[in-house]
């Protein structure tokens, strides 16, 4: 059986009206040229690929009970070409530590970090609209751990 070669990316999902906006925006303002990913919760940015068993095991294993923790819009991060959503879920980055743990001395210094972020929109999209669009919507985000 040939393994996976490539980093895994985990992410969550948004609930239905969340994710219809999030990537309306996506769509809108992501270059086409790198928009391979619907909109999307990203916990970690690149998981060893020898270690996807074992990731599936735990996240199997951590969303039996389908938990959808809360989680609430709290700023725009510039990222040098673009923007992303910063989340406030205190729920999402208790199971994001959990995990954080189980792959200790797996993980890349960006996965260290220890917050959640929608990856949303690069080039095109300016800071000032980003934080414009944040403030007109409240957005409560219901998220879901892949399965």
């Amino acid at each position: 059986m040939k393994r996976r070669q490539k980093p895994i990316i985990m992410t969550a999902t948004m609930g239905d009206e969340d994710f219809a906006w999030a990537n309306a925006l996506r769509q809108r303002y992501y270059p086409s040229e790198r928009n391979f990913l619907s909109a999307h919760v990203t916990l970690f940015y690149h998981l060893p690929p020898q270690g996807l068993d074992e990731i599936v095991g735990l996240i199997k294993e951590t969303t039996r009970n389908n938990f959808s923790p809360k989680s609430k819009l709290v700023d725009v991060i510039h990222l040098g070409r673009g923007v992303a959503y910063k989340l406030h879920s205190p729920e999402l980055l208790e199971i994001r530590q959990f995990y954080a743990e189980s792959f200790h001395g797996l993980l890349t210094q960006q996965d260290q970090q220890k917050s959640v972020f929608i990856s949303q929109c690069k080039t095109r999209f300016h800071r000032k609209r980003a934080k414009t669009l944040f403030r007109n919507s409240a957005l409560s985000l219901s998220l879901d751990l892949l399965k």
